[in-house]
Protein backbone atom coordinates (compact mmCIF):
# COMPACT_ATOMS: atom_id res chain seq x y z
CA UNK A 1 0.00 0.00 0.00
CA UNK A 2 0.86 3.71 -0.88
CA UNK A 3 2.64 5.33 1.96
CA UNK A 4 2.60 9.49 2.80
CA UNK A 5 3.79 11.91 5.66
CA UNK A 6 1.12 13.81 7.23
CA UNK A 7 1.34 17.38 5.17
CA UNK A 8 -0.98 20.23 4.96
CA UNK A 9 -4.51 19.40 3.46
CA UNK A 10 -4.54 21.08 -0.35
CA UNK A 11 -7.71 23.05 -1.25
CA UNK A 12 -10.94 20.78 -2.39
CA UNK A 13 -13.19 22.16 -4.85
CA UNK A 14 -16.87 20.42 -4.90
CA UNK A 15 -18.76 20.71 -8.52
CA UNK A 16 -22.13 19.59 -10.07
CA UNK A 17 -23.85 20.19 -13.45
CA UNK A 18 -25.82 22.88 -14.14
CA UNK A 19 -29.26 21.54 -14.50
CA UNK A 20 -29.25 18.48 -12.65
CA UNK A 21 -32.88 16.87 -11.11
CA UNK A 22 -34.25 13.48 -10.52
CA UNK A 23 -32.99 11.95 -14.00
CA UNK A 24 -34.08 7.85 -13.62
CA UNK A 25 -30.76 6.62 -14.58
CA UNK A 26 -29.18 4.17 -12.82
CA UNK A 27 -25.25 3.06 -12.05
CA UNK A 28 -24.41 0.21 -14.54
CA UNK A 29 -22.56 -1.89 -12.38
CA UNK A 30 -25.73 -1.61 -9.83
CA UNK A 31 -29.04 -2.22 -12.49
CA UNK A 32 -31.07 -4.90 -12.01
CA UNK A 33 -29.46 -5.84 -8.05
CA UNK A 34 -31.48 -5.22 -4.75
CA UNK A 35 -29.71 -1.78 -4.38
CA UNK A 36 -29.59 -0.20 -7.36
CA UNK A 37 -27.99 3.64 -7.21
CA UNK A 38 -29.46 6.40 -8.99
CA UNK A 39 -27.73 8.88 -10.59
CA UNK A 40 -28.59 12.63 -10.68
CA UNK A 41 -27.27 13.27 -14.61
CA UNK A 42 -25.70 11.53 -17.27
CA UNK A 43 -22.78 9.16 -16.63
CA UNK A 44 -20.19 11.62 -18.20
CA UNK A 45 -20.81 14.81 -18.67
CA UNK A 46 -17.67 16.10 -21.17
CA UNK A 47 -16.08 19.42 -20.27
CA UNK A 48 -14.68 21.34 -23.37
CA UNK A 49 -11.04 21.48 -22.77
CA UNK A 50 -10.82 24.87 -24.12
CA UNK A 51 -12.46 28.42 -22.31
CA UNK A 52 -11.56 31.89 -21.50
CA UNK A 53 -11.04 33.53 -18.50
CA UNK A 54 -10.98 37.06 -17.48
CA UNK A 55 -7.88 39.03 -16.89
CA UNK A 56 -6.48 42.08 -16.61
CA UNK A 57 -4.07 43.93 -17.95
CA UNK A 58 -1.00 46.20 -16.64
CA UNK A 59 -3.16 49.03 -17.48
CA UNK A 60 -6.08 47.87 -15.88
CA UNK A 61 -8.15 46.90 -18.67
CA UNK A 62 -9.34 43.32 -18.74
CA UNK A 63 -9.39 40.89 -21.91
CA UNK A 64 -10.85 37.49 -22.54
CA UNK A 65 -7.60 35.44 -22.15
CA UNK A 66 -7.51 31.82 -24.65
CA UNK A 67 -7.47 29.10 -21.96
CA UNK A 68 -6.26 24.98 -22.57
CA UNK A 69 -6.25 22.20 -20.36
CA UNK A 70 -3.27 19.88 -20.93
CA UNK A 71 -3.23 17.33 -17.90
CA UNK A 72 -0.47 17.43 -15.54
CA UNK A 73 0.73 21.15 -16.75
CA UNK A 74 0.15 23.55 -14.29
CA UNK A 75 -0.06 26.68 -16.70
CA UNK A 76 -3.95 26.87 -18.30
CA UNK A 77 -2.86 30.18 -20.13
CA UNK A 78 -2.47 29.19 -23.95
CA UNK A 79 0.33 31.91 -24.09
CA UNK A 80 2.34 30.52 -21.01
CA UNK A 81 1.55 26.94 -22.57
CA UNK A 82 3.03 27.79 -25.80
CA UNK A 83 6.04 29.79 -24.12
CA UNK A 84 7.23 26.69 -22.34
CA UNK A 85 6.49 24.45 -25.57
CA UNK A 86 4.09 22.73 -23.95
CA UNK A 87 1.93 21.34 -26.36
CA UNK A 88 -2.29 18.64 -25.51
CA UNK A 89 -1.66 15.29 -26.51
CA UNK A 90 -2.30 13.79 -29.91
CA UNK A 91 -4.27 11.65 -28.27
CA UNK A 92 -7.83 13.28 -28.15
CA UNK A 93 -9.41 11.69 -24.81
CA UNK A 94 -5.82 12.23 -22.87
CA UNK A 95 -6.54 15.95 -21.51
CA UNK A 96 -10.01 15.24 -21.48
CA UNK A 97 -12.33 16.39 -18.05
CA UNK A 98 -15.27 14.33 -17.01
CA UNK A 99 -18.03 14.95 -14.34
CA UNK A 100 -19.28 11.44 -13.61
CA UNK A 101 -22.75 10.82 -12.61
CA UNK A 102 -23.02 14.74 -12.66
CA UNK A 103 -20.43 16.01 -10.03
CA UNK A 104 -16.96 15.69 -8.53
CA UNK A 105 -14.48 16.72 -6.29
CA UNK A 106 -11.29 17.79 -7.04
CA UNK A 107 -8.01 18.73 -5.03
CA UNK A 108 -5.88 21.41 -5.99
CA UNK A 109 -2.14 19.28 -5.80
CA UNK A 110 0.84 17.77 -7.86
CA UNK A 111 -0.32 17.35 -11.47
CA UNK A 112 -3.86 18.18 -10.57
CA UNK A 113 -3.55 21.50 -10.00
CA UNK A 114 -3.73 22.75 -14.00
CA UNK A 115 -7.17 20.72 -13.97
CA UNK A 116 -8.36 22.36 -10.31
CA UNK A 117 -7.78 25.66 -11.80
CA UNK A 118 -8.98 25.44 -15.55
CA UNK A 119 -12.53 24.60 -13.78
CA UNK A 120 -11.98 26.84 -10.94
CA UNK A 121 -11.05 30.05 -13.89
CA UNK A 122 -13.27 29.14 -17.08
CA UNK A 123 -16.52 30.72 -18.38
CA UNK A 124 -18.26 27.39 -18.20
CA UNK A 125 -18.14 27.67 -14.12
CA UNK A 126 -20.78 29.36 -13.20
CA UNK A 127 -20.23 30.17 -9.76
CA UNK A 128 -17.41 31.95 -11.63
CA UNK A 129 -17.75 36.24 -10.98
CA UNK A 130 -15.88 37.57 -13.63
CA UNK A 131 -17.97 35.00 -15.66
CA UNK A 132 -19.06 36.35 -19.08
CA UNK A 133 -22.89 36.24 -19.03
CA UNK A 134 -23.21 35.02 -22.62
CA UNK A 135 -20.94 32.54 -21.21
CA UNK A 136 -22.51 28.68 -21.68
CA UNK A 137 -22.63 27.68 -17.86
CA UNK A 138 -22.26 23.68 -17.37
CA UNK A 139 -21.22 23.53 -13.82
CA UNK A 140 -21.06 25.40 -10.74
CA UNK A 141 -19.24 25.29 -7.08
CA UNK A 142 -21.50 24.13 -4.53
CA UNK A 143 -20.25 25.86 -0.76
CA UNK A 144 -20.61 22.66 1.52
CA UNK A 145 -21.41 23.95 4.36
CA UNK A 146 -24.34 26.25 2.89
CA UNK A 147 -25.95 22.91 0.54
CA UNK A 148 -25.47 20.29 4.14
CA UNK A 149 -26.88 22.55 6.64
CA UNK A 150 -29.06 20.15 7.94
CA UNK A 151 -27.25 17.40 8.07
CA UNK A 152 -24.34 19.21 9.56
CA UNK A 153 -26.43 19.37 12.76
CA UNK A 154 -26.58 15.52 13.39
CA UNK A 155 -23.77 15.56 14.91
CA UNK A 156 -24.24 11.41 15.55
CA UNK A 157 -24.12 10.98 11.80
CA UNK A 158 -21.45 12.81 11.20
CA UNK A 159 -19.32 10.95 13.91
CA UNK A 160 -20.13 7.80 12.34
CA UNK A 161 -19.37 9.20 8.85
CA UNK A 162 -15.86 10.64 10.28
CA UNK A 163 -15.40 7.20 12.00
CA UNK A 164 -15.82 5.09 8.75
CA UNK A 165 -13.17 7.49 6.91
CA UNK A 166 -10.57 6.55 9.39
CA UNK A 167 -11.25 2.79 8.88
CA UNK A 168 -9.88 3.90 5.42
CA UNK A 169 -6.28 4.53 6.84
CA UNK A 170 -3.92 3.92 9.51
CA UNK A 171 -0.54 5.45 10.90
CA UNK A 172 2.33 4.02 11.48
CA UNK A 173 4.87 5.65 13.61
CA UNK A 174 5.18 8.64 11.14
CA UNK A 175 3.73 7.94 7.52
CA UNK A 176 0.19 6.97 6.92
CA UNK A 177 -0.54 3.88 5.07
CA UNK A 178 -3.97 3.77 2.55
CA UNK A 179 -5.96 0.87 2.10
CA UNK A 180 -5.86 1.91 -1.62
CA UNK A 181 -9.04 -0.52 -3.32
CA UNK A 182 -10.74 0.91 -0.64
CA UNK A 183 -10.36 4.13 -0.86
CA UNK A 184 -10.17 3.70 -4.73
CA UNK A 185 -14.03 2.22 -4.82
CA UNK A 186 -15.14 5.36 -3.28
CA UNK A 187 -13.15 7.78 -5.29
CA UNK A 188 -14.99 6.25 -8.38
CA UNK A 189 -18.25 6.26 -6.94
CA UNK A 190 -18.11 9.28 -6.06
CA UNK A 191 -16.37 11.50 -8.90
CA UNK A 192 -13.30 11.81 -6.74
CA UNK A 193 -10.26 13.19 -8.44
CA UNK A 194 -6.82 13.32 -6.87
CA UNK A 195 -3.21 12.67 -7.38
CA UNK A 196 -2.36 11.31 -3.94
CA UNK A 197 -4.16 9.19 -1.53
CA UNK A 198 -3.81 11.51 1.35
CA UNK A 199 -5.35 14.03 -1.12
CA UNK A 200 -8.25 11.22 -1.82
CA UNK A 201 -8.69 11.02 1.72
CA UNK A 202 -9.01 14.80 2.56
CA UNK A 203 -12.02 15.10 -0.14
CA UNK A 204 -13.68 11.73 1.03
CA UNK A 205 -13.33 13.15 5.03
CA UNK A 206 -14.34 16.83 3.24
CA UNK A 207 -18.13 14.84 2.07
CA UNK A 208 -18.45 12.79 4.90
CA UNK A 209 -18.26 15.92 7.08
CA UNK A 210 -20.33 17.85 4.97
CA UNK A 211 -23.06 14.99 3.90
CA UNK A 212 -22.69 12.14 6.33
CA UNK A 213 -26.20 11.19 6.11
CA UNK A 214 -25.96 11.15 2.37
CA UNK A 215 -21.88 9.54 2.37
CA UNK A 216 -22.85 6.71 5.10
CA UNK A 217 -26.34 5.66 2.60
CA UNK A 218 -23.93 5.95 -0.35
CA UNK A 219 -21.20 3.51 0.83
CA UNK A 220 -23.01 1.21 2.69
CA UNK A 221 -25.37 0.20 -0.15
CA UNK A 222 -22.45 0.52 -2.60
CA UNK A 223 -20.14 -1.96 -0.09
CA UNK A 224 -23.54 -4.34 0.23
CA UNK A 225 -23.91 -4.75 -3.52
CA UNK A 226 -20.68 -6.05 -3.91
CA UNK A 227 -20.31 -7.75 -0.93
CA UNK A 228 -23.44 -9.81 -1.88
CA UNK A 229 -22.84 -10.64 -5.76
CA UNK A 230 -19.12 -12.03 -4.12
CA UNK A 231 -21.09 -13.97 -1.77
CA UNK A 232 -23.57 -15.21 -4.21
CA UNK A 233 -20.83 -16.33 -6.33
CA UNK A 234 -19.22 -18.18 -3.88
CA UNK A 235 -22.42 -20.01 -2.93
CA UNK A 236 -23.16 -20.82 -6.63
CA UNK A 237 -19.29 -21.87 -6.75
CA UNK A 238 -18.81 -19.74 -9.74
CA UNK A 239 -15.86 -18.85 -7.77
CA UNK A 240 -13.27 -20.15 -5.24
CA UNK A 241 -10.44 -18.63 -3.08
CA UNK A 242 -6.95 -20.75 -3.75
CA UNK A 243 -4.73 -19.32 -0.85
CA UNK A 244 -4.91 -15.59 -1.86
CA UNK A 245 -5.85 -15.40 -5.34
CA UNK A 246 -9.42 -15.56 -6.90
CA UNK A 247 -10.19 -17.76 -9.68
CA UNK A 248 -13.40 -18.97 -11.32
CA UNK A 249 -14.18 -22.67 -10.97
CA UNK A 250 -15.40 -23.93 -14.17
CA UNK A 251 -12.88 -22.17 -16.32
CA UNK A 252 -8.50 -21.73 -16.02
CA UNK A 253 -8.66 -18.29 -15.03
CA UNK A 254 -7.42 -15.80 -12.57
CA UNK A 255 -9.19 -12.95 -11.71
CA UNK A 256 -7.32 -11.48 -8.89
CA UNK A 257 -4.84 -12.04 -5.97
CA UNK A 258 -5.36 -10.72 -2.85
CA UNK A 259 -1.41 -9.84 -0.96
CA UNK A 260 0.90 -11.86 0.83
CA UNK A 261 -1.01 -11.45 3.82
CA UNK A 262 -3.19 -14.41 6.37
CA UNK A 263 -7.01 -14.01 5.74
CA UNK A 264 -9.91 -15.68 6.69
CA UNK A 265 -12.23 -16.17 4.53
CA UNK A 266 -14.35 -13.13 5.37
CA UNK A 267 -11.34 -10.68 4.94
CA UNK A 268 -11.35 -12.36 1.36
CA UNK A 269 -14.63 -11.86 0.69
CA UNK A 270 -14.18 -8.02 1.70
CA UNK A 271 -10.62 -7.66 -0.32
CA UNK A 272 -12.28 -9.09 -3.39
CA UNK A 273 -15.55 -6.86 -3.08
CA UNK A 274 -13.42 -3.68 -2.21
CA UNK A 275 -10.97 -4.61 -5.63
CA UNK A 276 -14.37 -5.05 -7.45
CA UNK A 277 -15.63 -1.48 -6.97
CA UNK A 278 -12.38 -0.03 -8.25
CA UNK A 279 -11.77 1.21 -12.16
CA UNK A 280 -8.87 -1.39 -12.14
CA UNK A 281 -11.70 -4.26 -11.20
CA UNK A 282 -14.64 -2.86 -13.23
CA UNK A 283 -14.12 -5.30 -15.99
CA UNK A 284 -13.82 -7.98 -13.93
CA UNK A 285 -16.52 -7.22 -11.71
CA UNK A 286 -19.23 -6.97 -14.95
CA UNK A 287 -17.84 -10.81 -16.40
CA UNK A 288 -18.34 -11.98 -12.55
CA UNK A 289 -22.20 -10.73 -12.74
CA UNK A 290 -22.69 -12.32 -15.86
CA UNK A 291 -20.90 -15.74 -14.67
CA UNK A 292 -23.55 -15.25 -11.79
CA UNK A 293 -26.59 -14.97 -13.98
CA UNK A 294 -25.32 -17.58 -15.93
CA UNK A 295 -25.06 -20.13 -12.95
CA UNK A 296 -28.93 -18.97 -11.91
CA UNK A 297 -30.21 -19.55 -14.95
CA UNK A 298 -28.92 -23.24 -15.16
CA UNK A 299 -30.02 -23.76 -12.04
CA UNK A 300 -33.19 -22.56 -12.80
CA UNK A 301 -33.25 -25.03 -15.92
CA UNK A 302 -32.33 -27.97 -14.03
Amino acid sequence: MAKSTKKEQPEVMYIEAVGLQGSGWIQDDTRGTANPIELAGPSKLGIPKTGKRKVKREDGSWYNEDIRHIKDCPFISVAEQKQHGIEPSPDPSADAIFLEKGYGVFVREGGAEGTFDYLKEAYYNESNPERVARATALYRVLKMDEKNEQDIENEMMKADAIKYVGTLYEKRGKVYVYNENKIDGICSLMAIFAESYSGKVTAIQRIAQQRPEWFLDKVSRFEQTTLTEVSHALELNVIGFKVNSVEYKAKDKIICTLGNEKLSNDEKIERFADWLRTSDGHEAYMELKAEIDAAKNKLLQN
